[in-house]
């Protein structure tokens, strides 16, 4: 059962505690447990490496290779950072030049 969660601004590192049925008294008092949670997940989900997105302020964008190999400038809304990869909720719009 969630309980709560602290995060370290300063690392990203997030400290959660969870109360969990221990009827053998595997875990004890005092002792830490290293753990991936899987908070969400997504069908379809369209994820693209960190490096692959440039941010000037607020706007966050891709270069996007269509048809005829032209490449576009596609701004986004960025979604959670998984991997370093980021997920893209959705296309906001094609810059214009």
């Amino acid at each position: 059962m969630f309980s709560g969660l602290t995060v370290d601004e300063a690392t990203g590192d997030v400290l959660v505690r969870i109360l969990v049925n221990n009827t053998k008294r595997e875990l004890l008092p005092g002792m830490f447990v290293r753990a991936r949670l899987t908070l969400a997940s997504f069908d379809d989900a369209l994820l693209v490496p960190q490096e692959a997105v440039t941010r000037t302020g607020d706007d966050a964008w891709v270069w996007l290779l269509s048809e005829g190999n032209k490449v576009r400038q596609v701004y986004v809304q960025l979604g959670e950072l998984i991997d370093r990869s980021y997920r893209i909720e959705r296309v906001l719009r094609l810059a214009t030049r």
